[in-house]
């Protein structure tokens, strides 16, 4: 039972933010990861010539 050091305090994590009100919005947020995990990773080649128009707008 020592070995698990992660999983409860994971699990314990989930089941607190379960009986959250924002339970709704933590469970939107694997997907959310996701999403943020591919643009982040799919704006590396794209960062320098994004960064040259938003620097002209500011």
């Amino acid at each position: 039972m020592k070995k698990r050091k992660h999983d409860p305090a994971q699990l314990d994590l989930f089941a607190w933010a379960a009986s959250r009100p924002t339970a709704k919005i933590i469970s939107a947020i694997p997907g959310l990861a996701k999403r943020m995990w591919r643009e982040r990773h799919m704006q590396q080649p794209n960062n320098p010539p994004h960064i040259v128009p938003m620097r002209r707008r500011a």
